[in-house]
């Protein structure tokens, strides 16, 4: 899955394995933030439908995300 999302996902999508959990992935805010944003201008999609597809705990808390992020610009 790392390999996955760090070499299939265009762009790319870093990722870093958990300190105490060997089994879960761990993505930076501002990487998948940046990933959304990417994937959004290519097909069109809000935040919170690519949450959806992704199968994100919270889109609202998602789209604060990219809320801050796009402010931060």
């Amino acid at each position: 899955m790392q390999r996955m999302l760090n070499e299939d996902f265009d762009p790319p999508l870093p990722c870093e394995t958990a300190e105490n959990n060997p089994g879960r992935l761990v993505v930076r805010a501002h990487d998948l933030v940046e990933w959304l944003s990417a994937q959004s201008q290519k097909k069109l999609l809000s935040p919170a439908e690519m949450s959806g597809i992704l199968k994100l705990r919270s889109a609202e808390q998602l789209d604060d995300t990219f809320q801050d992020f796009k402010n931060s610009r």
